[in-house]
């Protein structure tokens, strides 16, 4: 029977990773956690739950980090988890060593769903491979190699849960400006990665600097491969940044050289539908939303996939387009229809409230 080993590295985690170990028991043969540096009682929760903990002095580096929390484990293939994930797949341990067995020089790409309060956001990732010859590479956005080179990578039935985009996880943690500061440095050593140069781009837009997420993505789009997984995302996010900064008309002849090879991913038509309602082309934007309304899962092509794009988020914009118009019984029936989604949507329901249905 394949042997399997958790391998972590964490730091003032103490809130969450217990609740990440619990969902481990009976998964994995070993725990082994590296600490970078705790002032709390991280190690000790790990100790508790079974954990071999060692320490590592953190030097902006997560690829190094991960390296040395590597060296501890001792199974044969290595599941690789951060604190303040969950797995969420009951029959996980079958599903691992099934994979292991059938595929024993492939990486396994589990999904990642990442829980915030507008709704799920969907995403492929590697996070379990063979021990022998791994290693990591990448300052940043850390990526797997075996003897040096990117592994076959196949996607497996396993299920992770992030909290860390929650309001109450982010609390304290200045994750934007560090990643950042290490992208940054990452690309004086790899200049023409476009991947980084996306991540560099992306790590400014969710701090809502728009400008310079831009300057991040058009490096990225000067140097990404037509086949990148990634690319659907690198538009939508580069179509949303010009959106924020009032200027849909050139967002919309951006999105449109992708929006063909992408008519299956929700995310790419929802952004499509808002360009169009912000420069006035409201049967377009009409006939877009409700298509959003009716596709599903893609499966995580073109990058992470929220689950709002073919829910509530297209419902809501259609009452507010059927409300404008003067059309109240229409609009209504698409606030009530997000509240089958949202049922706490404060717009909509000050929508409700507006048209007398609250």
């Amino acid at each position: 029977m394949t042997s399997l080993g958790l391998s972590m590295i964490v730091r003032d985690e103490e809130a969450v990773l217990a609740d990440c170990l619990v969902s481990l028991e009976g998964i994995v043969d070993e725990i082994c956690v590296l600490d970078t540096g705790s002032k709390d009682a991280t190690p000790d929760v790990a100790r508790a739950a079974g954990a071999r903990v060692e320490f590592f002095r953190w030097n902006d580096d997560f690829a190094a980090a991960r390296n040395r929390a590597l060296e501890m484990v001792k199974a044969e293939h290595v599941l690789v988890l951060d604190a303040d994930e969950r797995l969420a797949t009951a029959d996980a341990r079958d599903r691992l060593v099934a994979f292991a067995e059938r595929h024993p020089r492939s990486a396994g790409r589990v999904w990642l769903v990442d829980e915030g309060e507008l709704g799920q956001a969907r995403s492929r990732l590697v996070r379990f491979f063979p021990r022998a010859g791994a290693s990591w590479r990448r300052r940043i956005h850390e990526q797997v190699t075996i003897h040096g080179q990117v592994p076959p990578s196949r996607d497996m039935d396993v299920e992770l849960r992030h909290l860390g985009y929650q309001a109450q996880f982010l609390s304290g943690k200045d994750k934007i400006d560090r990643n950042i500061k290490l992208l940054k440095a990452s690309l004086l050593d790899h200049p023409e990665d476009a991947y980084e140069w996306f991540q560099l781009g992306r790590t400014y837009f969710v701090g809502g600097r728009y400008e310079e997420a831009l300057d991040g993505f058009a490096q990225a789009l000067d140097r990404v491969e037509p086949g990148a997984p990634y690319l659907a995302l690198l538009f939508e996010l580069n179509a949303h940044a010009l959106r924020k900064l009032q200027r849909s008309a050139e967002a919309l002849v951006l999105l449109q050289q992708v929006s063909g090879a992408f008519q299956d991913r929700s995310d790419t038509v929802y952004v499509e539908a808002l360009l169009c309602m912000d420069v006035g082309d409201l049967e377009r934007a009409e006939g877009l939303f409700q298509r959003c309304l009716t596709m599903a899962d893609n499966g995580g092509v073109g990058g992470a996939s929220q689950e709002m794009t073919r829910t509530w988020a297209p419902a809501y914009h259609l009452g507010v387009m059927r409300e404008v118009l003067g059309l109240p019984v229409e609009a209504l029936e698409c606030y009530r229809r997000v509240l089958t989604y949202l049922p706490q949507h404060e717009s909509t329901l000050r929508a409700l409230e507006r048209l007398g249905a609250s």
